[in-house]
């Protein structure tokens, strides 16, 4: 899923650590993807968070 973005690239220590604080457990991680999918969603009526398989 990530390669339909680009290429994945890892992150370092430095970088992964604020990001968990940020985003350290799976129902803030939907959370926001959600609000962000509701956004683009109202801005591009095509657009779809539906798996297209």
């Amino acid at each position: 899923m990530a390669e339909t973005a680009g290429t994945p690239r890892i992150m370092s220590d430095e970088e992964a650590e604020p990001a968990h604080r940020q985003f350290g457990n799976a129902n803030q991680a939907r959370h926001s993807f959600e609000m962000l999918a509701d956004i683009i969603q109202e801005e591009e009526p095509g657009f779809s968070t539906e798996n297209p398989r």
